[in-house]
């Protein structure tokens, strides 16, 4: 485990299939008022993704903060905050997800690319496999697409934030491709704050404290989600 930063609000980083937590090393950027703690998936063998994500909820000393996931690690934050609801524990305030596969999506992976490592084709077939333990968590949940992302396309990422209780947006990150959190940009790095800044409960984001006023995504085309959520 991994961590920048000494205060503020945890950000914790799931990576994206066949990658490690050096993914987030450029996170720094978010500065003091976000504490980036990034994780290594030491799942063994072809542990389901549900199962990983209640290992590491069950195991981590302060699960509390928000969950960033991107790609496959989307589907881990996803299911860690599942988890916490549904076994009643602490969990995120919302929850980020970066360039989530959608249903389309894992079925077309071979196409995000990277070497062909034992890694990354373990890790394909895990999320090839994996279906949602629950049809939508009670906090926001926040998808970010890459506008150039030939992964994960406009209704995956939409699929996603249909599963997200009041607050949930779509922002699509103009000119990004499928692994733009390597280097994240002020887009990303804004968005990122003003998530980790919104007060605490499912409703924050809709309530009188909410950040979203015309600055709070400032260069992000966000979309509210639709009502209702994909079973």
């Amino acid at each position: 485990m991994g961590s920048t930063g000494v205060q503020g609000t945890m950000l914790h980083c799931f990576h994206h299939a066949g990658g490690d937590r050096r993914a987030f090393r450029h996170w720094a950027r978010l500065g003091p008022q976000v504490r980036v703690v990034a994780y290594d998936d030491d799942a063994s063998g072809p542990e389901p993704i549900v199962a990983t994500a209640r290992r590491w909820w069950r195991g981590v000393p302060d699960p509390s903060g928000v969950y960033y996931g991107h790609s496959m690690g989307a589907l881990v934050a996803y299911e860690a905050a599942a988890a916490a609801e549904a076994l009643g524990g602490v969990g995120p305030r919302a929850v980020v997800l970066g360039a989530p596969p959608g249903r389309h999506a894992r079925r077309c992976l071979d196409r995000a690319g990277g070497r062909p490592t034992d890694r990354l084709t373990r890790d394909l077939a895990r999320v090839r496999r994996y279906v949602p333990s629950r049809a939508a968590l009670r906090v926001p949940v926040h998808v970010v697409r890459g506008t150039l992302d030939d992964v994960v396309g406009e209704a995956d990422a939409l699929e996603w934030t249909a599963r997200g209780g009041p607050g949930s947006r779509h922002h699509r990150l103009p000119g990004a491709g499928h692994l733009f959190h390597h280097v994240p940009d002020d887009v990303l790095t804004d968005l990122v704050r003003a998530v980790a800044a919104t007060p605490t409960g499912p409703d924050a984001l809709d309530g009188p404290d909410a950040l979203d006023g015309p600055d709070a995504f400032a260069g992000l085309d966000a979309d509210r989600a639709p009502a209702g959520a994909v079973a």
